[in-house]
């Protein structure tokens, strides 16, 4: 049986607190004013990717009461839903690119077997789409999968306040403080270019890749 609601904070008390520590004490405390709806929580987890948002659905079945605040502010031009850099601009569609790729070399190489390996344009648009399309979906499996575990989820900037309190700014301005027991800093990260010769000219980070779709379609 799944443990009480009590028993549940006990082991997030256990299991977190020298995390919660250790992030506060390193976090910028900021202040703030305007604030408007106050919610308490026995965790918030800032940061929707990968990481995050399996812990907050966890610890939710343990009996926790667990809100995820998620915010991509715009870098390098660009931004994107739940799920972390992962879903929306790194692993899946870097694997779906890059099959796309190693279908094309083997149907050039199919020739060897006995194909036919007739000769057709690749259909860029095509490919962008379907790698977006299913981005988009596995967002919304993301967000389907918080409600299901009673997981509270915020389209919003969280600054802490004190070690307890976040204020949590909403795209339309709107301010919420929230307080919990624990939190959860997993925020991710953003690609950044090495202090090397030739790295802005000849690289491509995920986060402008949409930039350069012709580079990336020769190699398709």
């Amino acid at each position: 049986a799944a443990p009480s609601r009590p028993e549940a904070r006990a082991i997030l008390a256990r299991r977190g607190l020298f995390a919660r520590r250790a992030f506060c004490s390193a976090s910028k405390l900021v202040g703030g004013s305007g604030a408007m709806t106050t919610a308490h929580y026995d965790l918030i987890v800032i940061g929707g990717g990968s990481g995050g948002l399996a812990t907050s659905k966890e610890l939710a079945k343990l009996g926790a009461k667990v809100a995820v605040l998620d915010f991509v502010k715009p870098s390098q031009g660009t931004t994107w839903g739940l799920g972390g850099t992962c879903v929306n601009v790194g692993c899946i569609p870097k694997k779906l690119m890059h099959e796309a790729a190693q279908l094309g070399h083997s149907r050039t190489a199919s020739a060897w077997f006995g194909w036919d390996p007739a000769e057709e344009e690749h259909e860029w648009g095509v490919l962008t789409k379907n790698v977006q399309d299913l981005v988009k979906s596995m967002s919304f499996a993301y967000r389907a999968q918080c409600t299901s575990n009673e997981v509270t989820l915020f389209d919003a900037f969280a600054c802490f306040v004190d070690p307890h309190t976040v204020e949590a700014t909403q795209r339309d301005g709107a301010v919420l403080t929230l307080t919990a027991d624990s939190f959860i800093l997993a925020t991710g990260g953003r690609p950044s270019y090495p202090d090397v010769p030739g790295a802005t000219e000849h690289c491509i980070t995920s986060a402008r890749s949409e930039e350069h779709t012709s580079e990336l379609q020769s190699p398709i």
